[in-house]
């Protein structure tokens, strides 16, 4: 498996991803008060999204 960890900028598919990812992980519930994503946490951020054969695996974004 080669992942492929690439910056992104916030598009409205970029967005749509990491927000269907954070709705994924809250449903999961394995980690105590993990609440998913809105837009609004993503926007300004520097973003890093892995993907494998160009589907997305996850991501990472944070702020300088």
């Amino acid at each position: 498996m080669e992942v492929e960890i690439r910056q992104e900028r916030l598009t409205p598919e970029i967005g749509n991803i990491l927000i269907n990812f954070s709705k994924a992980w809250e449903t999961e519930n394995n980690c105590y008060g993990y609440q998913a994503n809105k837009p609004s946490d993503i926007e300004g951020r520097t973003i890093f999204v892995a993907n494998e054969n160009k589907v997305p695996l996850g991501y990472l974004f944070g702020q300088f």
